[in-house]
């Protein structure tokens, strides 16, 4: 405990600093309500596919409320918002996704095949008064079609949820406070990211804050992601509750010049039911150079300790490059390599893997999701994941990309066994309308020897996709 409070004292030293100058320098002008992030290099997959959906309250406007005849007026640029008067200005946001999905099982062998349909349904509303304080409410429903198997008599709704449901305080122009259940995202997802990609997504039960400053922005938040009200007895006799979880973390993002990005994050997940204290902290910057030609690097070392003597100690490496070409069609080449470090003896009391936390690992490590929870799926060996991509524009409204990844062990264990196999995707994304968006995907998975150990006759795995998907 006395980490974390060490932890909250530092952050909140940090925040005082900021608030404290934007304080004295009020009025300037509101960067806008992005989390940071760097230039289009590091989003290396394509966008969480939920980029386009409503993930919070609109900015603030930066001009007054335009005249009633004007409603229009558009307060914050919105097309949906509607200044209703007396400083309260409303605006409504919708989605609707419907996604097919064909699969071969993740397990290699002859059947276990799918094919679903599954939706996601989102209507939100946000109340603000006074361009100040405000209240963002979006409700969603998920369901895979068919599931209630009675048209009239199950009308239940499991998958009915409240997505995000937050107040919004803005004291001054720059700075706001959050709170309640919200999507967070940090620079390019890797540790803190919505998962888009699921039609859930994710949403944590949090306190923000986040400082604008033009070329630097500032966040941090606290999230209770587990809560058991019973306490227990440890060994020791001391209490503590098993199911209690908690995250925080902070973003610091700058970007001294129009050409490079650098950001900072640091993350502390705490499981008390375990006693585990896992931190993790790094940096990452990008940068676009002339003739089309962009650079990325990140890094992240991740370290803390668990009940039983348990030592966490492991990294993540990651670099990028990508050229784009300047013809009509916009051809593009992209090279990338992440390392996420593995665990050769996974019986000492040192973990040596990586956790990618609470990322969106869908954007990085291939369309066929064999790597969605790191490190359960490497079996804590770590991840190499080496590859190219390319891609064109043929007409501004379609884009069509291939990709290929090489998929290995950082660290080879007892079995000897080093490589998860090769993956190529192939993705066609359309965009006729600014509400509506359709891809369709194709993906092959190729085994290796850690795959397809315990496998009798291991075979490729095919995977398809399609989203349809209108958001205002």
């Amino acid at each position: 405990m006395r980490r974390l409070a060490g932890w909250m004292g530092a952050t909140g030293a940090a925040l005082a600093v900021f608030v404290a100058g934007d304080l004295a320098r009020a009025g300037e002008p509101v960067a806008g309500a992005a989390t940071g992030g760097l230039p289009d290099l590091v989003e290396r997959g394509a966008p969480d596919a939920d980029a386009t959906a409503p993930a919070g309250p609109p900015t603030a406007p930066t001009e007054s409320p335009a005249p009633p005849a004007e409603a229009a007026a558009k307060p914050d640029g919105n097309p949906l918002a509607f200044d209703v008067g007396n400083g309260f200005v409303l605006t409504p946001n919708a989605q609707y996704l419907l996604r097919y999905r064909y699969h071969q099982g993740h397990d290699f062998s002859e059947g276990n095949n799918a094919n679903t349909l599954r939706h996601r349904a989102r209507l939100g509303l946000d109340v603000t008064f006074d361009e100040t304080v405000g209240v963002f409410v979006q409700l969603q429903d998920v369901r895979l079609f068919g599931e209630e198997r009675n048209t009239l008599g199950d009308y239940s709704a499991d998958g009915f949820d409240l997505h995000q449901g937050f107040a919004h305080v803005t004291p001054t122009k720059g700075l706001e406070f959050r709170l309640g259940r919200q999507e967070i995202a940090y620079e390019n997802h890797r540790l803190i990211g919505t998962v888009g990609w699921v039609e859930q997504a994710r949403a944590f039960d949090a306190l923000r804050v986040s400082l604008d400053r033009g070329v630097l922005h500032w966040d941090a938040f606290y999230s209770k992601t587990g809560e058991n009200a019973s306490a227990t007895t440890n060994a020791d006799g001391e209490p503590f509750h098993t199911g209690d979880k908690d995250v925080m973390a902070f973003n610091l993002h700058v970007d001294p010049i129009e050409e490079l990005g650098i950001g900072a994050i640091g993350v502390a997940d705490m499981d008390w039911g375990v006693d585990r204290r896992l931190y993790t902290a790094g940096l990452l910057a990008s940068a676009k150079l002339p003739a089309g030609i962009s650079v990325g690097v990140e890094g992240y070392y991740q370290f803390g300790a668990a009940r039983g003597d348990v030592e966490h100690s492991a990294y993540f490496l990651g670099a990028q490059a990508k050229a784009v070409f300047d013809v009509p069609t916009t051809p593009f080449l992209q090279l990338f390599g992440d390392f996420s470090s593995g665990d050769d003896d996974t019986t000492d009391t040192t973990v040596k893997v990586f956790d990618t936390l609470y990322a969106t690992n869908h954007k990085f490590y291939g369309e066929s999701d064999f790597f969605l929870n790191l490190p359960l799926n490497t079996g804590g060996r770590g991840l190499r994941d080496t590859g190219a991509k390319i891609g064109l524009r043929p007409i501004e409204m379609l884009q069509a990309e291939a990709t290929y990844h090489l998929f290995g062990a950082m660290a080879v264990q007892a079995d000897d066994l080093a490589t998860f196999g090769h993956e190529v995707d192939v993705k066609v994304a359309l965009k006729p309308w600014k509400p509506f968006s359709w891809d369709l995907v194709y993906a092959l998975f190729v085994p290796e020897d850690i795959f397809e150990a315990g496998v009798a006759d291991p075979r490729p795995e095919h995977f398809v996709y399609s989203t349809a998907s209108v958001t205002f």
